[in-house]
């Protein structure tokens, strides 16, 4: 991918506020432009939800760094429905 017109390519970033997708953000912020939705304006879990922002925002790149449950809360929730809900 390249700079195509001024425009940087657009990614979906799962994640954005996590560990993760901060270090990301950090590492390519300038060569890219982020879309990274709080859990409260893309649930993920809901597959209509996404197929509507996919279409809407028409992303090039995906990168999927979201975890539902998060860290520590495998004794409250129970390693299988973290998994579950992560892994669907």
């Amino acid at each position: 991918m390249s700079v195509i017109g001024g425009m940087f390519p657009k990614i979906l970033l799962t994640g954005g506020k996590g560990f993760i997708g901060r270090n990301i953000q950090e590492s390519l912020g300038k060569r890219y432009e982020f879309l990274a939705p709080a859990k409260d304006e893309l649930d993920l879990k809901n597959t209509d939800a996404v197929y509507k922002y996919l279409e809407k925002n028409k992303p090039e790149v995906v990168i999927h760094t979201a975890l539902a449950g998060g860290f520590g809360q495998e004794k409250e929730k129970g390693i299988g429905s973290i998994l579950g809900d992560n892994l669907l």
